[in-house]
């Protein structure tokens, strides 16, 4: 209930209920100018149409991080990483800036933590790592999550799919 004490305001107003809990904060310097913007911004689309100029770059960054989250979490819609990020795609230049959802996608790589692949000797595996490089863009580190005949592991064995030479296939992701 939204009037019950210590519950999160509703979503179209959660922007202004955390500027006033940074106005809470002592002391008033550029800083904390910028994190209020970008509090109060994070919800507006770069491109809606208006011809207003797009939110402050921390406000945009804070869009995609928190669409992002919000698509991949339990409490949220709870996708798999890989296709939050195709929801994600199709808005670069409206809801998104398009070169910083680029720059994310570069970072968290082609599988997203999270990503489930199957490798070519049948066992399942869950990315845990970032793209390191251009170079292994496509090849996280990740950690055996089935073995090839369905069971599950006794140990946490770690692979590193840009030292070995295994070919992958996205199974949810």
């Amino acid at each position: 209930r939204p009037s019950a004490p210590g519950a999160a305001p509703p979503y179209a107003r959660h922007p202004i209920a955390g500027a006033r809990q940074l106005l809470k904060q002592r002391g008033f310097r550029d800083e904390k100018l910028r994190r209020m913007l970008a509090v109060i911004e994070h919800h507006r689309d770069f491109d809606d149409g208006s011809g207003r100029e797009p939110p402050s770059l921390f406000g945009r960054i804070v869009r995609i991080a928190e669409d992002y989250d919000n698509l991949c979490r339990r409490g949220g819609m709870w996708f798999s990483p890989g296709e939050a990020l195709r929801r994600m795609i199709p808005h670069a230049g409206t809801y998104y800036d398009p070169l910083l959802l680029q720059a994310f996608v570069n970072r968290v790589g082609k599988y997203p933590p999270g990503s489930v692949l199957r490798l070519e000797d049948g066992r399942q595996v869950r990315s845990v790592s970032l793209a390191r490089s251009p170079e292994t863009w496509d090849r996280p580190n990740c950690y055996v999550y089935r073995a090839a005949d369905g069971s599950w592991p006794r140990d946490r064995e770690e692979i590193d799919l840009a030292q070995v030479d295994l070919a992958t296939e996205l199974i949810d992701g």
